[in-house]
């Protein structure tokens, strides 16, 4: 077990020690390392000695650093040893919906409680071993992502296709014994865990509070690999069912505990049904921000606080394309009229119907090169891009694969990557 160094901060006490990108990090004071986990855990110390390997050849040295100061390394993977592989299939899940051609990393089906800790990352529970159950207590992980999909035993393995996944709630009730803060995730399909089943989901882990900080339905997303089994996806209807199942248990919520937030709605129930995005206070803190869930209320209040800077002139003639996923498209034509008295401005907004998964993924986040370069070769668009930046990893790769780089070679287009605020579109737009 070993961790490929990926890049050392110049400056710090790692590159003072002679550390090098591409070093394979064996060990920390004898201490074999299975991630980043024991990596950080292992270096906190003031003084300690790092075991590596360069070109072959096996190096130790020693680091001094103050107790909170960083040690200045990143590496290629968080994980050293093996990923634990998700031992479920569920009828619903995405990896199993990807194409071969797709990025290799989404092919992974994870489903490990370390990912859990470090990025939000949602597992089962049903892959645990004691030794991990041992080392969530001993290295106080947490808080943690769980994917629950249903409390009732019998509803939860036909899902999973998994006749051990097993009674979550004992899981749940054993992590809320070690004082693990939980953020549960609900991906529903409709007539199978939604209705009188999600009321009885919602019921159970209320029993969990203040330890399940926060639940989030999200509804079921199907791409054009989907297996034809009996998953399908919402009518609009059906949403309007699950809002006022959530809003009932909130308004019943709020009388017991208190508390304003406790279970959100993914940001497609409100779009889909014509419902007015929430405002902010419905979204607390943000809890399950990297699980899509408040974007679009972030997006809209920084939009509104921005506007009011919309140049009313360019300096020079500015021609500009922004492309969005099917989702958000109203939206955002909505916003571009605001900059229709801009002179020197031509701006249009572009709908990325997906070719890659199916028109029924309609989100930005899941924009592909391939729907991109389909827009570009299809339509009208101008020599400058905007597109969302949470479509690529890394800044650089988007799902299908394909680079920016490579996109921008196809295309010759020049593509602007913006954050989900406002004032980094307008800069985009005016340039």
């Amino acid at each position: 077990m070993a961790g490929i160094i990926q890049e050392v901060e110049k400056g710090s006490s790692a590159d003072k020690a002679g550390l090098k990108a591409g070093d394979i990090v064996k060990s920390v004071n004898d201490t074999e390392l299975r991630d980043v986990l024991d990596w950080m855990i292992a270096t906190s110390e003031k003084k300690f000695k790092v075991t590596y390997i360069r070109d072959g050849k096996e190096n130790t040295v020693s680091l001094k650093k103050s107790i909170y100061e960083p040690v200045g390394v990143s590496f290629e993977n968080p994980i050293f040893d093996r990923i634990k592989i998700c031992q479920n299939r569920c009828d619903f899940c995405f990896v199993d919906q990807d194409p071969r051609d797709v990025r290799k990393t989404m092919q992974i089906k994870d489903d490990d409680y370390r990912l859990s800790f470090l990025f939000g990352n949602f597992i089962t529970l049903t892959n645990l071993t004691e030794e991990d159950w041992e080392r969530i207590e001993k290295q106080r992980l947490t808080p943690l992502y769980v994917s629950v999909h249903a409390t009732e035993p019998e509803v939860r393995e036909s899902l999973m296709n998994n006749k051990k996944a097993g009674n979550i709630l004992e899981n749940i009730k054993r992590l809320v014994e070690l004082d693990v803060s939980l953020h549960v995730q609900i991906v529903l399909c409709p007539g199978i865990n939604d209705g009188e089943h999600l009321k009885k989901t919602l019921t159970d882990l209320e029993a969990f509070y203040p330890n399940i900080e926060s639940i989030a339905c999200v509804p079921v997303g199907l791409t054009k690999y989907h297996a034809q089994n009996r998953v399908r996806s919402f009518t609009v209807e059906e949403m309007k069912d699950v809002m006022e199942i959530a809003n009932k248990f909130m308004r019943g919520f709020k009388k017991r505990h208190n508390v304003d937030n406790f279970l959100y709605l993914a940001d497609e129930f409100f779009i889909k049904t014509g419902t007015e995005i929430p405002k902010t206070k419905y979204y607390g803190d943000f809890p399950q921000l990297e699980n899509g869930i408040g974007m679009m209320r972030l997006f809209l209040t920084s939009f509104m606080k921005g506007k009011k800077y919309i140049s009313k002139e360019l300096p020079n003639k500015r021609n500009v394309s922004i492309i969005t996923g099917c989702l958000t498209y109203d939206y955002m034509k909505k916003i571009a009229e605001f900059f229709d008295d801009t002179k020197n401005l031509e701006l249009r907004v572009h709908k990325a119907e997906s070719v890659f998964w199916g028109s029924s993924v309609d989100v930005c986040g899941l924009m592909t090169g391939t729907d991109i370069l389909h827009v570009i070769e299809n339509e009208d668009v101008f020599n400058e891009v905007i597109i969302p930046s949470h479509c690529l990893k890394d800044g650089k790769y988007f799902l299908d694969g394909m680079s920016l780089d490579e996109l921008q070679e196809k295309t010759k287009k020049h593509i602007i990557t913006v954050s989900n605020e406002f004032k980094d579109l307008r800069k985009a737009i005016e340039g």
